[in-house]
């Protein structure tokens, strides 16, 4: 897959965030995005996740134009981003906090806990982690 944002803008008000901006990613592509503070970095990344809609410019996955409104809709092209800031829910699990608005339902609308739980071990087994995931957050 490969992912374009072209000519981006996007303002805050009066305060112009990103000009002209370009940027591409190729699938599987491993990509470290580094600049001063107010550089642009964390708008940018939040334009191509969905939280924020550039004013001018366009995205393109697989050369085709689309438009993220929601983080879901980020999501569900494949595209996902591991944040700067990462907040844990202290009352939850960690297969809770891994799933956080992105839960797994079964066909009937019902969480899928056990498909939750399961794809949690297994990107621990990955990491080498031996950490079950129904571990509340708060016992870490």
């Amino acid at each position: 897959m490969l992912v374009e944002l072209i000519d981006i803008h996007k303002s805050f008000g009066a305060n112009d965030v990103l000009i002209d901006v370009n940027f591409s990613i190729q699938g599987g592509e491993i990509c470290a995005l580094i600049g001063e503070n107010g550089a642009g970095k964390s708008t940018l990344m939040n334009i191509l996740g969905g939280v924020h809609q550039p004013d001018q410019g366009k995205i393109y996955v697989d050369g085709k134009v689309v438009q993220f409104l929601t983080p879901a809709d980020s999501l569900k092209a494949g595209i996902a981003f591991i944040h700067q800031e990462l907040n844990l829910v202290n009352d939850l699990n960690i297969y809770e906090n891994m799933f956080i608005g992105r839960e797994l339902t079964k066909s009937n609308g019902l969480l899928d806990t056990h498909a939750m739980i399961s794809q949690t071990a297994e990107v621990f087994d990955r990491l080498g982690l031996d950490i079950d995931p129904r571990t509340m957050v708060s016992d870490l």
